[in-house]
């Protein structure tokens, strides 16, 4: 089959919400206390704290290390992360899998992004010739300098850095020492199974090699800078320039098909390896996608908030659940690894006022507790989080859509971004039997060990490019089934 399907894509970065650019606040005003909400020594009036316990459910073996052992020119093997023995999920990793999904769809500033020199190499007619074509920092401030990492000359938070917190490089510190910090409002915590449930890793395998095509790859990265993004044409390397085009956007990984997880894809094979670049390989143990009784594996987590306004914790819902979307986690996204459903098993908010007025002691903790739909049984959540479970069944708790409810405010979501993020995180939306995986000529040598002669030879002849993610809404009666766009093999040499 010629046609494939890249391992990422891209979500555009316009720095704007709804047409308008994303609302910031001056850092001063933070430290100075002008916005009482962003403090941590403090509950503000008329905001929003509490609790939100979600349900994580591996939808194919997952990968998340403790730490990585083993020689300098060989496969490192990645030491699962456990607690008291058993599979489990680090807060940090759900915290960096939720932080990148809220800052992408409230078009926050790339709170990632490493400043580098960009250089290609070409053949001349002659030689090789290498030429500097700028540093990353260069394409991305032509949209806007609030969309770079914090700390590179900006005054302003965006709304996932006032969430999530930042720290600034310790060598931009000012005359006096001090650099520009801000603590986050949110805590998560390590995702656990619940109490009871034997849960247990696959035999160590090893991976596929992880690499990809760095920047400046033109044909993935960047395209002409126009008010038609869509339309991307060809840009050779010696082209490249920041002052005529501009970055695809933030990376986001697609789904693998069916019969490709069925057949373990992400396993390196041994008999078409030479070896030669084992160093860029890794041996793992994953988690197994199910249970000992065969139903698949959940974890169970929760995230702490305070002073959070509306806008900020219907942001967050949005993050933690996308329409139709999977989340990826851990190693391995780009071969297929690390699929996994997040459901919100339930919003809790506490009355600080009452929990620390008179009458303290006669009101329970929650004075508040919401779930999308009213659940069959509760008693895996009652096993992991009783109060929680025991607030849902009690007289005050609602379910139904959060729209319907007082905390409610769409206002840090973009419309058009939400829809390019359920697009690529659906996996319905790829074309049946199309695989996903690194470019490839027609007839390659080896599928792990000859992934450049694709663009090799695209950079010759074939001047293709990543098309560009459409939103694609439900199917319709009568009407085509719409998928993402696919790309195609190149004949190799």
């Amino acid at each position: 089959m010629t046609e494939f399907y890249n391992p990422y894509n891209f979500i555009p970065v316009t720095g704007k919400i709804n047409g308008t650019p994303t609302p910031k606040m001056a850092y001063q005003d933070v430290i100075s206390n002008q916005n009482v909400r962003c403090r941590h020594d403090v509950w503000a009036k008329d905001t929003l704290s509490g609790r939100i316990v979600c349900r994580l459910t591996l939808e194919t073996p997952t990968v998340v290390g403790a730490e990585q052992t083993g020689p300098e020119n060989g496969p490192k093997t990645v030491i699962p992360y456990r607690r008291n023995g058993n599979p489990a999920i680090p807060g940090n990793s759900i915290r960096g899998m939720i932080g990148s999904i809220v800052e992408t769809i409230s078009q926050s500033a790339l709170r990632v992004l490493e400043d580098k020199p960009l250089k290609v190499s070409f053949w001349n007619g002659r030689g090789i010739q290498k030429l500097s074509v700028g540093k990353v920092y260069q394409y991305f401030e032509k949209i806007g300098k609030d969309i770079l990492p914090w700390g590179s000359g900006r005054t302003q938070l965006t709304p996932a850095e006032l969430l999530f917190g930042v720290v600034e490089d310790g060598e931009l510190q000012d005359e006096g020492g001090a650099t520009q910090n801000l603590a986050s409002r949110l805590r998560f915590s390590d995702a656990l199974p619940p109490p009871g449930t034997e849960l247990s890793f696959e035999d160590r395998m090893t991976l596929k090699i992880l690499d990809s095509p760095k920047p400046p790859s033109p044909a993935m990265y960047f395209h002409l800078r126009t008010d038609k993004p869509d339309l991307r044409s060809f840009i050779s390397k010696k082209d490249l320039n920041p002052s005529k085009h501009e970055p695809n956007g933030r990376k986001i990984y697609l789904h693998h098909q069916a019969q490709d997880i069925n057949s373990a894809c992400w396993r390196s094979d041994p008999t078409v390896s030479n070896h030669k670049h084992d160093h860029q390989k890794l041996i793992v143990t994953p988690i197994c996608q199910n249970d000992a009784d065969g139903k698949p594996a959940s974890f169970y987590f929760h995230i702490g908030f305070d002073n959070l306004s509306r806008a900020e914790l219907t942001l967050l819902i949005f993050s933690l659940r996308p329409p139709k979307f999977r989340h990826r986690l851990g190693l391995g996204k780009p071969i297929g690894l690390g699929r996994v459903f997040v459901k919100i098993e339930g919003l809790f908010l506490i009355d600080r006022a009452s929990r620390y007025g008179r009458q303290c002691l006669e009101h329970p903790r929650y004075s508040f507790a919401w779930r999308g739909e009213q659940a069959e049984s509760y008693a895996d959540l009652s096993k992991a989080y009783p109060t929680e479970a025991a607030c849902l069944q009690s007289e005050f708790a609602r379910f139904g859509r959060p729209e319907d409810y007082q905390f409610f405010d769409k206002s840090l979501v973009d419309n058009q971004t939400l829809k390019l993020l359920c697009a690529i995180g659906n996996p319905d939306n790829l074309q049946p039997v199309v695989p996903v995986h690194t470019p490839l000529t027609e007839n390659p040598p080896s599928a792990e060990d000859e992934t450049f002669r694709w663009f090799v030879n695209n950079d010759q002849r074939g001047h293709a490019t990543l098309p560009p993610l459409i939103p694609i809404a439900p199917p319709q009666p009568n009407q085509p089934r719409l998928y993402l766009p696919t790309m195609q093999r190149n004949r190799g040499k």
